[in-house]
């Protein structure tokens, strides 16, 4: 960040669901507190990452558990404190024989939140897509089915303790997605002569 600075250029970590409206829609949502305050927070990110795309990847922290950290920090701030597990696998005689190194290929992450909210986190880089997103409320549970996968969210799914359901709309413009609109974020900035996009994309001190 020092060379940028420096340097007087554009920079932004790519944590492409910051820059959808729908971020934006639930923090207003919590502070409406529609349901009542926050108890818990409940965020999932599995994907066939190792099978499909990278045997080696990055690990299930790396490649996955760093959106839902995102996400937990952006919603409820600082976490005061930490803990965590993990499976560590070890690659073939081959591939270490190459200089591959052991990944985690799964996190589990219990964070706590100021205002006594409890956030837990699992992230999974080789089993089938999951992805949850589910915030425990004093009258019932706001969730969003498909934040980080491929279909955009385009709702918010507000259930009441009695069994009612509602859902808030937020949808982006025909034809875009995640990546569409974090390239709307990144140009919009870099007109208005920003070297950091607007809130709540990704900021420096985020990064």
């Amino acid at each position: 960040l020092d060379v940028v600075r420096q340097s007087g250029v554009f920079c932004m970590e790519a944590q492409m669901y910051r820059c959808h409206p729908i971020v934006l829609r639930l923090l207003e949502l919590l502070k409406e507190k529609p349901l009542g305050a926050a108890v818990s927070v409940s965020l999932v990110f599995s994907a066939p990452i190792v099978t499909l795309f990278n045997r080696i990847a990055g690990g299930s922290i790396l490649d996955l558990g760093c959106y839902l950290v995102s996400l937990a920090r952006i919603l409820f701030g600082e976490p005061v404190g930490v803990s965590g597990s993990g499976t560590l696998v070890q690659p073939s005689p081959e591939r270490l024989d190459a200089g591959d190194s052991p990944f985690d290929s799964e996190s589990v992450a219990t964070l706590d939140m100021p205002g006594g909210v409890t956030a837990t986190l699992r992230a999974c880089n080789n089993e089938d897509l999951s992805v949850c997103c589910s915030i425990n409320c004093e009258d019932g549970v706001i969730e969003l089915s498909n934040l980080w996968d491929n279909s955009h969210p385009d709702e918010i799914i507000v259930k009441r303790s009695c069994g009612s359901i509602y859902r808030i709309p937020v949808p982006l413009r025909k034809n875009t997605n995640f990546y569409t609109a974090q390239v709307d974020a990144v140009n919009t900035a870099v007109q208005h002569g920003r070297y950091e996009a607007y809130f709540p994309a990704m900021s420096w001190q985020d990064s």
